[in-house]
């Protein structure tokens, strides 16, 4: 029965509450270290394919942008966030409007 095995066999959303994600954890090896023991072989092997939501042609900056460049970026477009690339256009952080 289905039923049984479920109980048995936890599924993610039964091992982990939304208070978990609240948690602030300031060593993230601890937090990685504790989701891999929290989730089983099944949940790892889980994905969720996000690509249809990810906008392609995003903005970005170079990571020695002047900040008069970046908050003009912020002001006239209406960022919430942008990306900060390398010179191999790789990711090196990302700033938000707080920020």
């Amino acid at each position: 029965n289905n039923n049984d095995n479920n109980k048995s066999s936890p599924t993610l959303f039964q091992k982990l509450k939304w208070e978990n994600f609240c948690e602030k954890i300031d060593d993230p090896d601890q937090e990685i270290a504790y989701l891999l023991n929290t989730l089983s072989k099944e949940d790892l092997a889980c994905f969720i394919d996000i690509r249809p939501y990810i906008h392609r042609s995003a903005y970005s900056v170079a990571k020695w942008a002047s900040l008069n460049q970046i908050f003009h970026l912020f002001r006239s477009i209406g960022l919430r966030h942008l990306t900060v690339v390398d010179d191999h256009n790789e990711v090196v952080g990302i700033l938000t409007r707080e920020d």
